[in-house]
């Protein structure tokens, strides 16, 4: 005979199973990215008015 304790889960029981779990995760997740520490943002690189000469109206730097 099969003890209660012993069968296996339905469908239904398996789907409250899955939005439970799912429930949890999206009230706990925030609260964890919230903690994180966010990370330093990246330093700019120099700027080089040579490498953006399109930007200038077209005009060529000297030596090319």
């Amino acid at each position: 005979m099969n003890h209660p304790d012993k069968t296996p889960l339905t469908r239904r029981e398996a789907l409250i199973d899955t939005l439970k779990a799912t429930l949890v995760t999206s009230l706990a997740l925030p609260a964890v990215a919230d903690a994180a520490p966010a990370p330093p943002p990246a330093p700019e690189p120099e700027f080089v008015p040579e490498n953006d000469y399109p930007f200038f109206g077209g005009e060529l730097p000297e030596g090319y």
